[in-house]
C-alpha cells in the first residue's frame, strides 16, 4: 500500500545533550566558524523503465554558485527528465536488489569522484519527496504553500538561503550530520519492522532474517530512536558519517535481509552511542 505521509524536519537546533560517542566515532578537526560552504543537494532513483521511475523537485529556479544538485540514475534511466539537476548516471553496481543499488547514492555517495570534488556538505533527500511548506523564520504566520503551480514563488521565503544555512550549520557542529526523527514515534526496531509489513514494503521472510541477525549482536536493543532516512545533511570532512555509514553497509550490501535501511540505520546509531542534530526548518510531504 501507498501511505502519505506529511511531517515537519526539526533542523539547525543544537542539542544541549551531550554526545556519547563510542568505537572512535570521533571529529577529527577543530570546528570554526564557516564563511563559505559548497553544499551538494542529492537524490537518486534506480529502475527499468522512466514510467515507473519516480520524478524529481523541479529545481530549475533555485539554482546558486554555493549549491550543486546532482541525481543519479543507473543506465537505463539515463533519458530521465531531472529539471534543474545534474544527472549522474552510475556505472554499474555488484548487488542483485536495484532497492540495493539506489541506495549507494544515499549512503556511500561520498565515494564518487564528482562529490568529492564539489562538495563541502551533502544534503540528500528521497525523489519522492516534495517541497510542501517552508518556515522563514520558524513563526507559524511565516508559512507559505506551495502548491506546485508556480516553483519560482518558493523563493518568497529564501529556498536557497535555507539550505545553504542548513548546510553551515551542518559544517559547525560537532556532530557533522543531521536528520529527523521518525514523525510517528516508533517504539523501537521491532515496531519499525512491523509498520513494515503492514504496509507491505518487505517480506516477512527479510524482516524475520534482520530481527534474527539483530539479536544475535551483543549490544541490540530493541526499544532505540527510529529516525526518518528520507531526508539527512552530513560534513564530508568530519568522519562521523562516514564510520556510521561504513558500518551500516557492510551488513545492508550483503542482501541476506530487510531491503528497509531504517531498522538497520537505527542499530547502527545506537551501536556507536551516537546522536544526529535535531533541525528545524523544513514541512515536506512524502509518498512511501
Amino acid at each position: 500500500g501507498v501511505l502519505a505521509i506529511g511531517f515537519t524536519l526539526l533542523f539547525l537546533q543544537y542539542s544541549e545533550k551531550s554526545i556519547h560517542i563510542k568505537n572512535a566515532l570521533r571529529r577529527t578537526y577543530t570546528s570554526k566558524a564557516t564563511e563559505k560552504v559548497l553544499l551538494c543537494f542529492i537524490s537518486a532513483f534506480y529502475g527499468d523503465n522512466e514510467d515507473e521511475a519516480d520524478k524529481p523537485m523541479d529545481m530549475t529556479h533555485h539554482h546558486h554558485e554555493d549549491i550543486k544538485y546532482y541525481f543519479f540514475v543507473n543506465q537505463a534511466l539515463e533519458n530521465l527528465t531531472t529539471p534543474g539537476w545534474q544527472k549522474i548516471v552510475s556505472e554499474p553496481l555488484p548487488y542483485r536488489r536495484f532497492i540495493t543499488r539506489s541506495r549507494w547514492p544515499k549512503f556511500r555517495s561520498f565515494e564518487h569522484p564528482m562529490i568529492q570534488k564539489q562538495c563541502d556538505v551533502v544534503m540528500y533527500t528521497d525523489a519522492a519527496t516534495k517541497f510542501a511548506w517552508w518556515i522563514n523564520d520558524g513563526e507559524e504566520d511565516d508559512y507559505y504553500y506551495d502548491d506546485e503551480e508556480d516553483d519560482n514563488d518558493m523563493e518568497k521565503v529564501g529556498v536557497v538561503e535555507s539550505l545553504l544555512d542548513i548546510a553551515k550549520k551542518v559544517k559547525e557542529s560537532e556532530e557533522g550530520f543531521a536528520q529527523p526523527k521518525h514523525p510517528n514515534n516508533r517504539e523501537g526496531i521491532s515496531d519499525e519492522f512491523n509498520q513494515i509489513l503492514f504496509y507491505e514494503k518487505d517480506q516477512q521472510s527479510n524482516v524475520d532474517a534482520s530481527m534474527d541477525w539483530l539479536r544475535e549482536q551483543n549490544d541490540f536493543v530493541d526499544e532505540v530512536q527510529i529516525y526518518q532516512n528520507t531526508f539527512f545533511v552530513y560534513d564530508l570532512e568530519n568522519d562521523n558519517f562516514r564510520r556510521l555509514s561504513d558500518f551500516f553497509w557492510k551488513r545492508y550490501s550483503l542482501e541476506k535481509d530487510s531491503w528497509r535501511d531504517q531498522p538497520l540505520w537505527a542499530y547502527t546509531l545506537h551501536h556507536f552511542s551516537f546522536t544526529p542534530m535535531i533541525t528545524k526548518l523544513i514541512r515536506l510531504d512524502i509518498s512511501t
